[in-house]
């Protein structure tokens, strides 16, 4: 776990000062993940960096720590970091294509995403393929914009177990994000509540 924690540190602080990006923003999100069969928990958190070095892509470290809860244990362990790069290309006025790598250390694993959206304000939507340790997954999303500062937001992701997330962005006047979501599988084993704060 010690060790998990100096990699981490060390990666994080080499990693910043080295870049010269034009827009840097951190990232805590925290889920809660139970079952209606089982007793146990699990809490996940992580804090992550956006480096944005460039208008279309950005790159991503995340520094993840999870602690599981159940009658029998109670366990905490801070998780290797993750790494993910995005690319976004504008096919037009209102169609961007995107394309994201998320890497995870330990164990190694590569996941690849693809795929588009689309603005019609006060709706987004978007299509993405991935691919990870060799499944197939595809996800949709639709967002709809209330206003400037409050948008509401559902999200599919089909594949072995099916996962539906319901999102309530909130934006502020300095610009800091709030995004509260909950998520269950479509067979009702998995459901999470989460919040993620950008600044």
């Amino acid at each position: 776990m010690r060790k998990n924690v100096k990699i981490s540190l060390l990666i994080l602080f080499l990693l910043v000062p080295s870049l010269k990006a034009r827009a840097i923003s951190w990232t805590l999100d925290g889920k809660v993940w139970s079952s209606p069969y089982q007793d146990e928990r699990v809490y996940l958190s992580q804090l992550a960096i956006t480096l944005k070095p460039h208008d279309h892509w950005q790159t991503t470290l995340s520094l993840p720590i999870q602690y599981t809860h159940s009658p029998r244990t109670q366990d905490l362990e801070c998780l290797y970091p993750r790494v993910g790069i995005a690319w976004s290309v504008p096919l037009s006025d209102t169609v961007t294509s995107r394309v994201r790598l998320n890497y995870q250390f330990n164990p190694r694993k590569l996941a690849v995403q693809g795929g588009l959206e689309t603005l019609h304000d006060p709706i987004a939507l978007g299509v993405t393929l991935s691919y990870q340790t060799r499944t197939l997954a595809l996800a949709g999303s639709v967002v709809f914009a209330a206003n400037e500062r409050w948008a509401l937001g559902a999200h599919l992701h089909y594949s072995n177990n099916s996962l539906l997330t319901y999102k309530i962005n909130h934006t502020s006047k300095r610009g800091k994000q709030r995004q509260f979501s909950y998520c269950h599988s479509l067979d009702g084993s998995l459901q999470s509540l989460g919040l993620k704060i950008t600044f």
